[in-house]
């Protein structure tokens, strides 16, 4: 190929094109993990949840389990203590909650404490400090990490589209500036 050929605007001309429909694609991760958080919040149901009305909490190991109340009287974290089925304090948190609140009859719930099962079996949650009425719900926080996993992911594939978009200008520009340099060097060469 001589230095008086002319570069194809083609891959340019592709990049530009497939830019913007992976930018148009990027919400769809996160929309599936916001529904599937929208759903999850839809699933809660504190009616039979509240820990000083049913038996200790059953849970598998590595679950995590959100506490709930009423969101006018939230206790601190400390003012609930789970007992593990073999008989060991299991740590409370109430940093890192997954942010969900839900609403029945009337009463906003919000999380406001959470535990993560240490074994197998029965987990005692006793709340008897908290002054107001607690509520378990189990899983809420494992949802809450995938909607971030795939808001993230989300992120990733718009960013990787923009570059796209601007590679393809950058080059377009490139190719183009070369295309009207090389134009009247074949002029000049014809004559």
């Amino acid at each position: 190929m001589s230095a008086t050929a002319r570069k194809s605007r083609v891959l340019s001309i592709l990049m530009i094109v497939l830019g913007p429909l992976v930018m148009l694609l990027s919400p769809v991760p996160g929309g599936i993990g916001f529904a599937s958080m929208a759903l999850t919040s839809f699933a809660i149901d504190l009616d039979g949840a509240s820990v000083d009305d049913q038996p200790p909490w059953l849970t598998e190991p590595q679950t995590s389990v959100t506490l709930f109340a009423d969101a006018s009287e939230l206790p601190p974290a400390e003012a609930c203590v789970v007992t593990s089925p073999s008989g060991a304090s299991v740590p409370v948190s109430g940093k890192g909650l997954p942010g969900i609140s839900h609403t029945d009859s009337g009463v906003s719930y919000e999380a406001f404490a959470q535990f993560e099962a240490t074994e197998q079996g029965e987990h005692a949650v006793d709340c008897a400090d908290a002054n107001t009425e607690v509520y378990a719900q189990s899983g809420l926080a494992e949802a809450s990490q995938t909607m971030n996993t795939l808001f993230v992911v989300s992120a990733v594939i718009f960013a990787l589209g923009l570059a796209l978009l601007v590679l393809g200008i950058v080059l377009l520009v490139r190719v183009n500036r070369h295309n009207r340099a090389v134009i009247p060097q074949a002029d000049n060469a014809r004559t």
